[in-house]
């Protein structure tokens, strides 16, 4: 399978954030047209909405800039992974090279619920260990990295961590 950064990803990782403005939105015109206009309420809005776009944005933006103009394929029949960075040249990795891949993702991910809070929390990248070189690969160019790569038979970790930067 060949995976790359494509713009139905990015706008796939940022649909949350569209869906959470919104809401939000909607939240505060209902507040505002029951209650009045709080100070209390538009500052609590605000920074809501201050972390919620400026946490998903860099954090956007990061996985852009690690997987920009990549290629990542997956060859199963000959059991190995190719990768062609930005800048580089065609890496190839064995499967047997693969020390092991370790995912990382945010806790409610990691404990595989569908509650979301924050529309960041979508975003998780793997670091695929080998005897040659790392690689990261994020959910801008793999959305699903820890059911493909477990379901590679390759020994695949998950890891929790609150704050998701490379």
């Amino acid at each position: 399978m060949e995976y790359s950064l494509s713009l139905k990803n990015q706008l796939l990782s940022l649909k949350p954030l569209f869906s959470f403005t919104i809401m939000l939105l909607i939240a505060l015109c209902f507040v505002f047209i029951c209650y009045g206009l709080s100070t209390a309420m538009i500052i609590i809005g605000a920074v809501y909405f201050f972390i919620d776009y400026f946490y998903t944005i860099v954090l956007h933006y990061q996985y852009y800039k690690v997987n920009k103009d990549s290629l990542f394929v997956v060859d199963n029949d000959n059991k190995l992974f190719k990768y062609r960075g930005r800048d580089s040249e065609l890496m190839t990795i064995e499967f047997e090279e693969v020390k092991c891949i370790v995912v990382y993702m945010m806790p409610n991910v990691f404990n595989g619920s569908a509650f979301r809070v924050f529309p960041f929390e979508d975003y998780n990248y793997a670091v695929i260990y080998s005897d040659k070189e790392d690689l990261i690969i994020t959910s801008l160019l793999v959305q699903d990295s820890y059911n493909l790569f477990s379901g590679l038979g390759l020994r695949t970790t998950k890891e929790c961590r609150l704050f998701l930067t490379i």
